[in-house]
C-alpha cells in the first residue's frame, strides 16, 4: 500500500476519533502519531512529507534488516569476540552502513537485532559463517 505520508498521518488522526477505534487501538495510534512527530523533527523538509509512504509489516521489516545488515553484524561481532551489543550495532548501521534507515525507531531496529543476533550465533555454532563473520553463501 502506497500513500502520501501526510495522508497516513491524517488517516491515523481520523481513526483515533472514530467510534471503531477502541482504547487499546487508540493508544497504538497515539504512539504512531508521536513517532511521526519525532520523525518530522528529524526530517524538517516539507517535500519529504509529500513523498509516498509504504506500510511494511513487522516480519517483513525484520527480514529486510536481516538481509541488509547480517554481514555487518557479523563483521562487528567478530571484531568484538563474538559479542555485539545493540547500541554498537544500531550506531554502526545508522551512521555507517545504512544512514538512510535512521528513521527506524530503536524498538524496530532492536527487533531486527534480536533475530540477527540469534541467527548469527546459531550459524556460528554450525560453522555457517566465514572467518570474517559474514554468512557463508554456497
Amino acid at each position: 500500500m502506497t500513500m502520501k505520508l501526510e495522508t497516513l498521518r491524517n488517516a491515523l488522526r481520523y481513526y483515533a476519533i472514530s467510534a471503531e477505534c477502541d482504547d487499546v487501538e487508540r493508544e497504538y495510534v497515539f504512539d504512531a502519531l508521536e513517532e511521526i512527530a519525532r520523525t518530522i523533527e528529524r526530517y524538517d523538509d516539507r517535500e519529504f512529507w509529500k513523498s509516498a509512504a509504504v506500510v511494511i509489516p513487522q516480519p517483513t521489516l525484520i527480514d529486510l534488516l536481516n538481509e541488509l545488515t547480517y554481514d555487518d553484524y557479523g563483521r562487528l561481532a567478530r571484531a568484538r569476540n563474538n559479542n555485539l551489543s545493540f547500541d554498537v550495532y544500531a550506531y554502526n548501521i545508522r551512521e555507517g552502513h545504512l544512514p538512510s534507515i535512521s528513521y527506524l525507531t530503536n524498538e524496530q531496529l532492536h527487533d531486527g537485532y534480536d533475530l540477527i543476533n540469534d541467527l548469527w550465533h546459531d550459524n556460528e555454532n554450525s560453522g555457517d559463517n566465514n572467518a570474517d563473520g559474514t554468512f557463508r553463501r554456497n
